[in-house]
């Protein structure tokens, strides 16, 4: 990919026990094994961007706690910070953006 000039994101899939420890997990391993590659897309500040597919499959608290800056086990001001893209599907969705 880098070498055709093209940046690629991680599309980030759902599975049964993914909680907070196990997202950042994936999160880390993820950067720890990928992210010095030049193809992986990030903004011009540095943070890398993830695509979430199925993020309604979890509660807008599991977001809450690792998306606001103040949350119990948040990614935000840390190495593993970044530009999480969920997916909206249907109407009541947005009250995962509002928490």
């Amino acid at each position: 990919a880098a070498s055709a000039g093209i940046k690629v994101c991680f599309h980030l899939e759902p599975y049964d026990g993914r909680d907070a420890p196990a997202f950042q997990g994936d999160v880390t391993y993820l950067l720890d094994t990928y992210g010095e590659h030049p193809a992986f897309h990030r903004t011009p500040e540095g943070k890398p961007f993830w695509y979430v597919y199925d993020s309604y499959r979890q509660p807008a608290e599991f977001w809450a706690a690792i998306l606001t800056p103040n949350g119990s086990r948040t990614l935000r001001g840390t190495r593993l910070d970044g530009v999480f893209i969920g997916l909206y599907l249907s109407r009541g969705h947005e009250r995962y953006a509002e928490v």
